[in-house]
């Protein structure tokens, strides 16, 4: 375990931190190209071929689940649980139905624009399902797309086996989602990109594995995506001494998602880091994941001491991870930036955020929250513009603009309306 120091080593941090998340980049693209050319060469066979080499099919299937299918998941799935999750699908929509946005009208006596927005038609909902059925990203992604507007919603999923985790379908079927694929990796994505054996969509949304992650990646510009994303994310700011077991465990329930997850801790203690460290070794023989945990906390982790308070906030405004939890210090949260979303004081975490406090989990990563962020009823919705001019003097200044630049056309196009 190395520990950085903030103060005098403030560059070499941030480009081990990127060093990390840039790591495999390369052999994850190789791999993702092939599966493209497989998809797009062989069409729907392609995608049983790729299924049955990642998920294991041994028979062909439909690549649409049934609805039979559905209903028979949703019997298997305990009462109990089902509440529980239409109680999550109405807190999360309870927090996005204040994003939606309003019409607005300008008017300066001369142009009269209208600003409004319209939902995206078509949407794919990716949701992984290889180490643990993420009902809850469905939830994140579908609330906000309904929100919206979007009038087609589909979702896709890896199938083990051939099978559909029952928890995705019941969330589906409570969502009052119908349109439900078997196809997982980043087959799912070329596949709905480009309508081969399947509907073509306009927006790819949803968070999956690195190869899933590329391909969205390589589709952007003939589809939508939500974000240009990576393996999670966590950076724990550390002002005080607080619970290290706590902190501790926080670290561990990012490192369990992915073997390429990056965590951090920044701390004013070298003592402390120790101590968390120390303990979430200890803690992670009690995970099921436990090998892949402690492949992040060996070669993916971030450890810092700082002293000074504005060095770590540019730290992490520098690094903007998808998750920050800040403990300790008051008011420290308003010179952080750009972090995918922050937690504040001991009681808000990122696993609470998972799963209760309806924000979105579907975050920016690797950076990006410097530019993006997380997914919201926005980001289904495009905006349309009206625009209606009276005749008058603006065709001649126009004119003149278009003149100085340089283009007749423009100019004679506007001089025109001044003969309608």
């Amino acid at each position: 375990m190395r520990i950085w120091r903030a103060e005098e080593e403030l560059e070499g941090l941030l480009l081990d931190v990127k060093a990390k998340r840039e790591e495999g980049r390369r052999e994850v693209r190789e791999a993702v190209q092939e599966v493209k050319s497989i998809v797009l060469e062989k069409g729907e066979e392609g995608i049983v071929e790729l299924s049955k080499r990642f998920d294991g099919w041994v028979d062909r299937l439909p690549l649409r689940v049934g609805s039979e299918e559905m209903e028979q998941a949703f019997l298997r799935v305990a009462p109990e649980d089902r509440a529980l999750l239409r109680r999550m699908i109405r807190r999360v929509a309870a927090y996005h139905k204040t994003q939606r946005r309003r019409r607005t009208v300008f008017r300066d006596g001369i142009v009269r624009v209208v600003d409004s927005f319209v939902p995206i038609e078509k949407v794919l909902v990716y949701v992984p399902s290889g180490s643990a059925p993420y009902f809850s990203s469905l939830v994140m992604a579908t609330v906000p797309a309904k929100i919206a507007g979007v009038s087609e919603i589909m979702v896709t999923t890896p199938a083990r086996g051939g099978r559909v985790h029952d928890l995705i379908l019941t969330a589906c079927k409570l969502l009052g989602v119908e349109k439900v694929f078997r196809i997982g990796g980043a087959q799912a994505v070329y596949a709905f990109a480009y309508g081969v054996g399947v509907p073509r969509v306009d927006m790819v949304v949803g968070p999956g594995n690195a190869y899933v992650e590329e391909a969205k990646r390589d589709v952007f510009g003939i589809v939508g995506i939500d974000m240009p994303a990576g393996p999670t994310e966590l950076f724990v700011l550390c002002m005080d001494w607080v619970d290290t077991e706590a902190v501790a465990w926080d670290l561990l329930s990012q490192a369990e998602h992915d073997e390429f997850a990056v965590i951090g801790l920044f701390s004013r203690a070298e003592e402390q880091i120790a101590e968390v460290y120390e303990k979430a070794n200890l803690l992670s023989r009690r995970c099921d994941r436990r090998d892949r945990i402690q492949r992040v906390l060996e070669g993916r982790s971030v450890f810092a001491v700082f002293e000074k308070e504005e060095t770590a906030v540019g730290a992490i405004n520098a690094i903007a991870p998808e998750h920050l939890e800040i403990m300790g210090g008051g008011g420290l949260e308003r010179g952080v930036l750009y972090p995918g979303v922050t937690y504040v004081g001991p009681h808000a975490h990122v696993s609470l955020g998972d799963y209760f406090v309806g924000t979105n989990h579907i975050l920016p990563t690797s950076g990006a929250g410097r530019f993006l962020g997380g997914l919201s009823v926005d980001s289904f919705l495009r905006r349309k513009v009206v625009v209606r001019v009276e005749r008058g003097r603006a065709l001649l200044e126009a004119r003149r603009l278009a003149e100085l630049e340089g283009f007749l056309a423009h100019a004679e196009a506007i001089a025109v309306r001044g003969r309608l």
